[in-house]
């Protein structure tokens, strides 16, 4: 086709390689390569290799159609069907759903906290005299869960023994919000701060009068035979109890 051919329309890399870019309407045709042929075809064509492009731009929007040359060098055998599984503790599920052709979302229940500490914030809450209440847990979704399971609790609660009130502190969230743990509770409320173990040495907060400590933390340990460190919840030391109260 001579149009093809035209040099207004057809820019030749290497012949070797035939490799194209060809304007259509305005976009272009790319042809992509393995890696290791596209460093050859990038140096030869004296142009760098690895612009990020479906980065910048991940619609492509330049391209009138994506061309996978040399497939067998990507897929030399034939492999199973792929499943895709995305999962997180907080995403819009139908959003993703809807994203993946109405692919089903499954919802499953997170860890299963033990309840002593819930027991014993009602006890102290119904039970005890005035004062707030300091609990520590060992990370953010710890502390969302209990978060969330201690206002479902005192919704069951009757309406005078409603006057309790959380504030969550931990070092990933926005320090507007970690100030809000400072402050005194509403009048007639007992404020309960569910931290981390920065309540242990670095942060004082006042009014404190009940301590609630599960004995655990999220620590790094190293495994000695393959040499990576991994985030656990192991035991406290005999000095951290201490410290916390």
């Amino acid at each position: 086709n001579k149009d093809l051919n035209s040099k207004e329309n057809l820019y030749p890399l290497p012949q070797n390689y035939r490799s194209f870019y060809l304007k259509r309407e305005g976009k272009v045709i790319g042809i992509t390569r393995p890696r290791h042929v596209a460093k050859r075809v990038a140096e030869e064509s004296g142009v760098e290799l690895g612009q990020r492009e479906a980065l910048l731009d991940p619609f492509l929007s330049k391209y009138s159609v994506i061309i996978v040359d040399e497939a067998h060098e990507r897929t030399g055998r034939k492999f199973p069907p792929l499943k895709l599984i995305v999962m997180s503790a907080s995403l819009d599920a139908k959003g993703f759903s809807d994203y993946f052709f109405g692919a089903k979302a499954v919802h499953v229940q997170g860890r299963q906290y033990p309840v002593d500490i819930l027991i014993t914030l009602r006890l102290i809450h119904l039970e005890e005299g005035p004062g707030d209440v300091l609990v520590f847990l060992t990370g953010q979704e710890e502390i969302e869960s209990v978060e969330r399971l201690v206002k479902e609790r005192i919704r069951q609660l009757s309406e005078d023994n409603q006057n309790m009130i959380t504030f969550p502190i931990y070092s990933a969230l926005p320090s507007e919000k970690q100030m809000l743990a400072f402050k005194p509770a509403p009048s007639g409320f007992q404020k309960v701060i569910l931290a981390t173990n920065i309540a242990e040495t670095s942060l004082t907060f006042p009014g404190i009068k009940y301590v609630i400590d599960p004995g655990v933390v999220k620590a790094w340990c190293c495994n000695p035979r393959t040499g990576m460190e991994s985030l656990n919840i192991v035991p406290t030391s005999k000095a951290q109890p201490l410290q916390r109260r």
